[in-house]
């Protein structure tokens, strides 16, 4: 895994989890990002969440990594849906 900054795709436990194991690795996590419906804090564990439309403003794709954060309830159909949203972005 590179050095490049990582943001957690998601807001919820399993994302939460994904933050542990990333920087007990020592790499570092410099947000979450989740739909804007489900964004209703703006940090978690100290660190900023982004609306996907931040997140595309904020960031460039070159910049970051995007790690996958949401869990396995209903896996295919939000990962998917999640993965094009980000694709489409680039």
């Amino acid at each position: 895994m590179t050095d490049t900054d990582k943001i957690i795709i998601g807001n919820g436990e399993y994302a939460r989890m994904m933050k542990r194991y990333l920087q007990l690795y020592g790499q570092s996590v410099i947000a979450y990002s989740a739909d804007g419906e489900y964004v209703t804090s703006r940090f978690l564990d100290n660190i900023p969440v982004l609306t996907f439309k931040e997140m595309r403003q904020k960031y460039s794709p070159a910049s970051v990594q995007l790690v996958m954060g949401i869990g396995y309830r209903n896996m295919g159909n939000i990962r998917k849906k999640i993965y094009m949203q980000c694709k489409d972005a680039e």
